[in-house]
């Protein structure tokens, strides 16, 4: 039926419904969008105290570490003996001669099989050997290593990827600290392991003078966990690979899922702040 052959009361009954619906329409858009927007901020404040919350558990985290660390090497003075008597070996030589010396190991380093006598050096000495046994007595820690006042290598847990320390941002900032201080070196995922390695720079002091520099990888606190960047997460085999489907009864179900809902939760410094903000702008 046309709308002209409407009579007046039912133009009368159409005029009136437009004019109820459009106040209506009106109304659901702007609830719509103030909606949104009021959601936004809500979120918005979730995560930044949540940012927050995290800030305080990476610094609470850092300053323990590294406190338990400064009075590892203060009741075990190995580690500080060891490379104060290597600065006192080189005082005399010539610091030109030192730095060609150091590059030339660093561009070897990496190539150097496990008897190799420059390795053996660094890796079995008293430091190394104090240093060993604080990783043993705290398993959680991934790595330590220490420098002499050159930036050399001096000891660690393990074969570090280089020789040469000097160029590096945290040994460059662990070598201006005053005795007492401490760095948190920036969040960094390490591959290998899989898990955020939050390293703890310590200064290493020989009297009122420094002598080197000290690192402790330890992992991220465990009620803080992050997804490792897509570029670094393990890839997984395809689903028809035979490891993604192995036979399993159902407790053994049951206990994956456990396990798998506690690895999704997964994941602390620039500094801690600076390590935040930058995760929450890459996860939009």
């Amino acid at each position: 039926m046309r709308f002209g052959s409407l009579g007046l009361q039912g133009k009368f009954v159409v005029a009136l419904l437009v004019a109820a619906a459009l106040p209506f329409l009106v109304g659901l858009v702007v609830f719509e969008s103030k909606g949104y927007q009021h959601l936004l901020e809500e979120r918005g404040k979730r995560h930044q105290m949540e940012a927050l919350t995290l800030v305080r558990a990476l610094d609470q985290a850092s300053t323990a570490q590294g406190e338990i660390l400064r009075t590892w090497l203060a009741a075990e003075p190995a580690l500080t003996g060891f490379i104060a008597e290597r600065n006192r070996l080189s005082a005399d030589r010539n610091r030109e001669e030192i730095a060609i010396e150091t590059r030339r190991l660093d561009d070897l380093w990496t190539s150097l099989p496990a008897n190799d006598p420059r390795l053996v050096e660094v890796l079995q000495n008293p430091g190394s050997a104090s240093l060993e046994k604080y990783r043993r007595l705290h398993p959680e820690v991934a790595e330590i290593l220490a420098t002499d006042l050159f930036g050399r290598l001096a000891a660690a847990t393990g074969k570090a990827s280089d020789f040469d320390q000097a160029d590096e941002t945290w040994w460059q900032k662990g070598i201006a600290l005053a005795d007492g201080g401490q760095w948190t070196d920036v969040l960094k995922f390490d591959a290998s392991s899989g898990v955020f390695s939050l390293d703890v720079i310590v200064p290493l002091h020989d009297g009122k003078a420094v002598a080197g520099v000290a690192k402790m990888a330890g992992p991220a606190p465990p009620n803080v966990r992050f997804h490792p960047p897509e570029s670094q997460a393990p890839r997984r085999p395809p689903a028809s690979h035979p490891q993604n489907h192995p036979p399993l009864d159902a407790h053994a179900r049951r206990t994956r899922r456990s396990k798998d809902g506690r690895h999704r939760r997964n994941g602390p410094a620039r500094t801690c702040a600076e390590c935040v903000r930058a995760f929450l702008v890459a996860a939009g």
